[in-house]
């Protein structure tokens, strides 16, 4: 009984270990970090983010443009004027002013739009914050845009990573079951001791 009850509590550790690593590894905020409204003249979007995995990551801004907007981008360059401050743990600052934006992929749900510039960002939690210090152009104004922070490299292991989360889910399974096994298990031992008693007066 003791055996089984020391072993489930290992199973619990190892599962919810595992899980941790898989689910927060596996999740879109570690590849797609902080969600910010493109900001107009004057106006500033701030959000918070954290990352259990530090890495590369670039400045990507998605706009819900149609094809006709698509095309009446001037060679591929879009004019901008946003300043990107990013705050972390140990007095961590990343600051960049965006002068122009390179028209990236075209996907159904819009437009990609990116400086040249890659941030080498360490694991923790974050406070980004983007300031506008012009009129946005036609093709974020209109039908306005998103901006987001896109990891430039793989996490982990993708295999693994799905692993790890189909580990830790059947290791809790398997430490429910003896748990419930044990619970049923001690049940029965105490109706036979009652049994017993009674048996015996």
């Amino acid at each position: 009984m003791r055996a089984l009850l020391v072993a489930s509590a290992i199973l619990v550790v190892l599962g919810a270990t595992a899980l941790n690593y898989g689910l927060t590894r596996g999740s879109l905020s570690e590849w797609h970090a902080s969600h910010l409204p493109y900001p107009g003249n004057g106006f500033t979007s701030l959000d918070e983010f954290r990352l259990h995995r530090g890495g590369k990551f670039e400045v990507q801004v998605l706009s819900p443009c149609t094809p006709q907007e698509r095309s009446s981008v001037a060679e591929d360059i879009v004019a901008s004027n946003l300043r990107v401050i990013v705050h972390g743990a140990n007095g961590f600052r990343l600051e960049r002013v965006i002068r122009s934006l390179r028209v990236g992929s075209w996907s159904a749900m819009g437009r990609t739009f990116s400086p040249s510039d890659v941030w080498a960002l360490p694991p923790g939690e974050y406070e980004m914050r983007v300031e506008g210090h012009d009129v946005p152009p036609a093709v974020f104004r209109d039908r306005g845009a998103a901006i987001y922070l896109e990891r430039m490299e793989p996490v982990g292991p993708d295999l693994g990573i799905q692993l790890s989360t189909y580990l830790g889910y059947v290791l809790l399974s398997v430490a429910v079951i003896l748990m419930v096994s044990c619970a049923f298990s001690r049940r029965g031992q105490v109706r036979r001791h009652s049994q017993r008693e009674s048996s015996s007066t």
